[in-house]
């Protein structure tokens, strides 16, 4: 007999704090104790109530003045399948965010300043650039609130053609696996799709060369001997002749293509 954990409720901040304290592989025992289930959040709820949104496949709780998904932190980015972002995600597409009246491109909200708050404390203005409501760049004020308030837009993390890599100062010590400086900044970018080698990127190497004396062509075919002529014969210098494009190669590891979202809280 198959049980359906979906189809009970019940409420009380104490209970619904050890739910979403435990592992994430206990939710479903966990949600034999929701009571409100439905394909819209009841109204009155009290804080810490949980609703099961059958629309959604997903357990919210209710924190006082919002609900949120349970198991998920604003600011936490996934893989993601589908060109459309889940109710409550963005695509990480370099769009922005802010107030109702910031003109975000990607939300413009006033609920969107928990992810505002969190974009601008853990990325500094050289890697997320803030906006003013005209969407161009300018200065960070005093404060995330302060900014948040003057209807200023913050970017959303730009992951478009981008492969994600642990900064190299995690935790406060360089592993120096990366050394360039901005693998030490969080939305630090570095590489490249293409590159095109110079001489100071190629093994130092000989090449052969041909000169001619009074007619007679001698090889030389190391770069450490010189060659001398017999007494009164001419003597010219060769060059060795040129080959390449000069074009750049592939710079690209194997890679598949997929989505990268952000949770926002917001729905």
């Amino acid at each position: 007999m198959t049980t359906n954990h979906h189809t009970a409720i019940a409420t009380g901040a104490s209970r619904n704090a050890a739910i979403i304290n435990s592992p994430l592989g206990e939710l479903d025992a966990a949600i034999d104790a929701v009571t409100n289930v439905g394909s819209s959040f009841p109204g009155s709820p009290g804080d810490g109530d949980l609703c099961y949104r059958t629309d959604l496949d997903a357990l919210y709780i209710y924190n006082g003045s919002d609900w949120r998904e349970v198991g998920i932190r604003i600011g936490e980015i996934r893989m993601w399948c589908s060109n459309t972002a889940p109710d409550g995600w963005l695509l990480t597409d370099g769009k922005t965010v802010g107030s109702a009246s910031s003109g975000g491109t990607a939300l413009a909200d006033d609920d969107a300043e928990e992810l505002f708050t969190f974009l601008w404390t853990n990325f500094d203005n050289t890697t997320l650039t803030i906006q003013n409501s005209s969407g161009t760049p300018t200065t960070r004020g005093a404060s995330a609130a302060a900014d948040f308030a003057a209807n200023k837009r913050m970017p959303l993390p730009d992951l478009r053609g981008r492969a994600p890599v642990g900064q190299d100062d995690m935790g406060g010590t360089s592993a120096n696996r990366v050394t360039a400086a901005a693998a030490d900044l969080m939305g630090g970018v570095g590489g490249a799709e293409t590159v095109t080698l110079d001489t100071t990127m190629i093994p130092a190497h000989p090449h052969s060369s041909s000169k001619v004396l009074d007619g007679s062509a001698l090889a030389i075919t190391d770069a450490n001997y010189d060659l001398f002529a017999e007494a009164g014969a001419s003597r010219s210098d060769a060059l060795t002749g040129s080959t390449g494009g000069g074009g750049a190669h592939a710079n690209m590891m194997p890679y598949y293509i997929i989505n990268f979202i952000i949770y926002t809280g917001v729905l």
